[in-house]
């Protein structure tokens, strides 16, 4: 099965099981796509959802496609790890969601409002490189460098998210430079913040 752009980050099933994939040519919500990729350059790629569920119904498991900051804009929505007796974690625009490539969850929303969010995945190793800083025990397990799923964001991490993805969204014009060294200092804020 080939994987799309957004794939990479939701892995095999497509993500949010509220809204099909947009398909190319087809766009909904003032014109944006309900999903995408808007930065792709390694170590990094950078993209958004916006979810517009139907029922506050739990969705189908995810697998996490790459190590991954989410940061919810706007909007509520719960993680459900770990089956029916798991955990259920509340994210909304106070937190920043980490996943490791491989978590699986699936996701359900409070009075089914919805949700948007921006991501930034990076590879193993910027992530484990931001972890060791704060935890040296991070080389026994690269594959599940994040040992936290939600923690509380900051406003200098949030608002240097918007600034990346702002730029990000430049496509050719954006200063690479500036979203690459924004993204790796998100992360850092962000994992430094989790870790406090």
């Amino acid at each position: 099965m080939a994987l799309h752009k957004y794939d990479f980050y939701f892995g095999e099933s497509g993500g949010c099981e509220c809204q099909a994939p947009v398909r190319p040519g087809r766009t909904v919500l003032g014109g944006w796509p309900s999903r995408g990729t808007v930065y792709e350059r390694a170590p990094i790629s950078i993209g958004y959802t916006r979810c517009r569920p139907k029922t506050e119904e739990i969705g189908q498991d995810v697998r996490s496609g790459a190590h991954t900051l989410t940061f919810p804009t706007r909007g509520v929505f719960r993680m459900h790890i770990g089956g029916p007796a798991g955990r259920v974690l509340t994210c909304d625009p106070n937190c920043v969601v980490f996943q490791n490539s491989g978590d699986v969850f699936r996701t359900s929303h409070p009075g089914a409002i919805g949700d948007e969010t921006v991501f930034v995945t990076y590879s193993d190793e910027v992530v484990s490189e931001a972890v060791r800083e704060h935890d040296t025990s991070v080389g026994d397990r690269l594959q599940a460098p994040f040992p936290f799923t939600v923690a509380p964001s900051s406003p200098e991490a949030f608002l240097l998210m918007r600034s990346m993805f702002n730029e990000a969204c430049r496509g050719q014009d954006a200063d690479r430079e500036l979203v690459e060294e924004s993204a790796f200092n998100v992360l850092r804020i962000s994992v430094a913040r989790a870790f406090e």
